[in-house]
């Protein structure tokens, strides 16, 4: 009976494995497996905010950013435009092919640019010709297709210069939609020589003293298209403006690395319509 009572006694009586060691009153010796997971995940330092200052793109030092970029651009007047003022092959009568109005263009700029989208841009272009020689007809009524100018360029080209501004919306943190305007002076180089109809003002023999074997109507009476493909001397280089204004208008998708270097694709008027690329760093 007594055998029985402390086998019953000791069933229901905790053992002592089955609380935690302790040291005077009810300290802990050790700690259990739990309590260390929960003390070694508190020692973690949080994880690092990926919109955190220094982890999207370089820091720098002032409120703008700025941008040098190297640009080309092709030019053309469209042919719907000068057709309000010159003749076209295939107009009554007239069975001469009017030059293009082309140009090729490459140009340096310089941008400050802030975070609010608004920028300000310094830029120098040159633009060289891609105009052939050819024969340029007045537009006039009654039509007269003899009273043209024969043009030949002679080292034509373009200098400017100019300052604008402009803006710039983010569609994506890579991608933007940019558009502005400028403008400064224009001043041109080179030269076109002319052929104008008629006799020949500096005095050719060939086209003024009566010998028309080469010029069917004569002397007088030549096209200026004549008068050239006869060997006539020219009339002198044409009277033009030498310095004039230039605009700048364009609008642009604009590629951005990381505020590293960037790419557009852009198109606009510069004084003529154009389309280009530019390319650039950014610091």
């Amino acid at each position: 009976m007594v055998l029985c009572s402390c086998i019953i006694l000791a069933a229901l009586i905790p053992t002592s494995a089955a609380a935690p060691p302790t040291v005077g009153s009810g300290q802990h010796v050790l700690p259990t497996a739990l309590e260390q997971q929960l003390t070694h995940a508190e020692r973690q330092d949080p994880p690092a905010d990926p919109a955190a200052p220094g982890t999207a793109g370089p820091q720098r030092n002032r409120d703008y950013l700025m941008e040098i970029n190297f640009r080309g651009r092709y030019y053309q007047l469209p042919d719907g435009i000068i057709d309000i003022w010159y003749f076209d092959e295939g107009d009554v009568g007239l069975t001469l092919d009017r030059p293009k109005a082309r140009a090729w263009g490459t140009g340096l700029e310089w941008w400050a640019k802030w975070e609010s989208g608004g920028s300000f841009t310094v830029f120098f272009d040159y633009m060289g010709s891609l105009i052939e020689e050819g024969y340029w007809d007045d537009v006039e009524e009654p039509a007269n297709h003899t009273d043209g100018e024969y043009l030949v360029p002679d080292r034509l080209g373009i200098v400017d210069f100019g300052i604008g501004g402009g803006y710039e919306a983010k569609m994506t943190p890579w991608l933007g939609f940019m558009f502005w305007g400028g403008g400064g002076p224009l001043f041109m180089t080179g030269e076109w020589e002319h052929w104008v109809h008629g006799s020949n003002a500096t005095g050719d023999p060939l086209c003024t003293q009566g010998d028309t074997s080469m010029l069917p109507n004569g002397p007088e009476a030549a096209a200026a298209y004549e008068r050239y493909e006869a060997g006539c001397g020219s009339d002198g280089p044409k009277r033009i403006p030498k310095v004039l204004a230039v605009v700048d208008l364009v609008a642009a998708l604009r590629f951005n690395f990381n505020d590293r270097a960037n790419l557009r694709i852009e198109g606009g008027l510069h004084d003529m319509p154009f389309v280009g690329l530019s390319t650039g760093v950014v610091f």
